[in-house]
């Protein structure tokens, strides 16, 4: 056993007494949720460093002398149809938005983010190539296409209200990512509201045109992720949630590494989604800070501040308390174990960097 799996096993055996739990005996299978699916259906996608553990198949490696099978499902209802699940409990782990994450929490499940996997994604609204829409108002009475129940929703929201606008003043058209650029390509609607690179596909493949992208904006606070595990899971079986939240840490070291980005564009390909889009979705961006697993003050500060939205813009009702769902002990473990707590910068409630200090024993 290599040296970084003798120090993950212990870990996993030491995260058990400190999270007051005793080893129970290992699940036969993980079952593994993403939000959203490839092109064609494809069991693959891209844009984290989660994706990037899936394509090289970290941890199926992880689990494998344990004979613990790691099951991957792709949701193509993405956020509603994964909070459907837990509600079945029949998903353990997910990286899921923050809109969906929200409204399942509010909704009385039993959740924890244990593991940041985004907090600055980029929304962009693309309309057909010959279209004579040039701006967000533009799109005042319009068919407009946006994923209702998932952050892309609460992105839209929030670029509509910036720009004088609200869903009242544009025709909803509530339909999934793929169904919306075929729609784009056949002109059915006027415009889509989107998260990441399939807006530059859409654009390369002649079917698009971007009217608005989130980079740079002010106005606009990008969507949230993070790794969401079933509470009752993460009861039983701390050691596991360790090992999954130690794994995907390792990968997003190698995934914001500058020498590995090539790689890393290469392993989001088998998406179907270009290298080219997703090359450029990162430019002009802070790789490092799109790509890092850390919890700070900017991680907790954008989902309290995605609370509000969601309620102010009545998606729930009830409140959501951040503080008592984010739990950074497994990061924060796995950070010390692998000497990266000063790999990442750390980030003030404001946004601003601030200076890396150790991470405490939990």
């Amino acid at each position: 056993m290599n040296t970084w799996k003798l120090k993950f096993a212990t870990l996993a055996v030491a995260a058990a007494a400190a999270f007051g739990m005793a080893r129970a005996e290992n699940p036969k299978v993980i079952r593994f949720g993403y939000p959203g699916t490839g092109t064609g259906g494809r069991p693959y996608v891209g844009g984290s460093f989660v994706a990037y553990a899936r394509a090289a198949g970290l941890l199926e490696q992880e689990f494998k002398n344990d004979g613990i099978k790691v099951d991957w499902t792709f949701f193509k209802l993405a956020g509603p149809a994964i909070n459907e699940a837990f509600a079945n409990k029949l998903l353990d782990v997910t990286l899921l938005g923050d809109q969906a994450a929200i409204a399942g929490r509010a909704g009385g499940l039993n959740t924890k983010i244990v593991l940041a996997t985004g907090v600055r994604g980029v929304t962009y609204v693309v309309v057909p190539p010959d279209s004579p829409i040039q701006s967000i108002q533009d799109l005042k009475g319009k068919r407009v296409a946006l994923f209702r129940g998932t952050a892309i929703q609460l992105a839209a929201n929030r670029i509509l209200e910036a720009n004088g606008l609200s869903e009242k003043d544009i025709r909803v058209v509530n339909m999934d990512g793929l169904a919306a650029q075929a729609a784009l390509a056949s002109k059915d609607i006027d415009a889509l509201f989107t998260i990441g690179s399939g807006a530059l596909q859409n654009q390369d493949q002649g079917i698009g045109r971007i009217i608005y992208s989130g980079k740079g904006d002010d106005k606009v606070i990008g969507y949230a992720s993070g790794l969401l595990v079933d509470g009752d899971f993460e009861k039983a079986n701390p050691q596991i949630v360790q090992r999954i939240v130690n794994v995907l840490v390792k990968a997003a070291q190698w995934s914001s590494d500058d020498r590995n980005r090539d790689a890393l564009l290469q392993s989001w390909a088998k998406s179907g989604t270009s290298y080219s889009a997703f090359k450029r979705d990162l430019a002009g961006q802070d790789v490092r800070a799109i790509l890092s697993p850390v919890i700070d003050d900017y991680y907790r500060e954008t989902w309290k501040k995605a609370v509000a939205d969601v309620k102010r813009f009545k998606f729930i009702r009830k409140d959501v308390d951040v503080d008592q769902w984010i739990d950074s002990r497994y990061v924060d473990n796995a950070l010390k174990a692998q000497g990266l707590e000063n790999n990442w910068t750390r980030f003030g409630a404001d946004g601003k960097a601030v200076r890396v200090s150790a991470v405490q024993e939990p």
